[in-house]
């Protein structure tokens, strides 16, 4: 039988150390400031308005909107419910239909105003104060039940 030849593993090493490797820092100069050309600030205009200018431009947008729904109401009512047109419950469908259209869009608009999220944001800061006082109570409360200190 051959044996293999393991001569050329067991010779003498072969390593090779590299060569050192000099390390230079890089340097790069700063940037030269650029110009950075801006727009002027838009001032706001300051529309003076006042609270007649409100109402009146409330009526206007909500009055299209609420004659259109009383119409249908008294569509609806003189077809479905066989109302006659010219009676009182017609005129009470119509202006009731109105009327709800109307409340409906001066609570949204109430709420959505500058004031009504004014007073939303304090409604719900008088919220989070009840709502801490109360965990506090609570807290206190368990605390003088568990603990004696307050008969010492």
């Amino acid at each position: 039988m051959i044996e293999p030849d393991l001569s050329y593993t067991r010779g003498a090493p072969n390593f090779v150390e590299p060569a050192p490797i000099v390390v230079r820092p890089w340097r790069s100069e700063p940037a030269a400031p650029q110009e950075v050309i801006l727009r002027a600030p838009v001032e706001p205009e300051a529309v003076a308005v006042s609270e007649t200018d409100r109402a009146v431009a409330f009526n206007i947008s909500t009055a299209g909107l609420a004659l259109i729904v009383g119409l249908g109401g008294l569509l609806l009512a003189v077809v479905g419910w066989k109302v006659p047109l010219l009676s009182v419950t017609a005129l009470a469908v119509f202006f009731g239909f109105a009327a709800l259209i109307w409340a409906g869009a001066w609570l949204f608009h109430a709420l959505a105003s500058p004031d009504g999220i004014g007073l939303i944001g304090v409604l719900l800061q008088y919220r989070l104060l009840r709502h801490e006082q109360r965990a506090r109570h609570e807290r206190i409360d368990s605390m003088l039940r568990e603990d004696t200190w307050h008969e010492q």
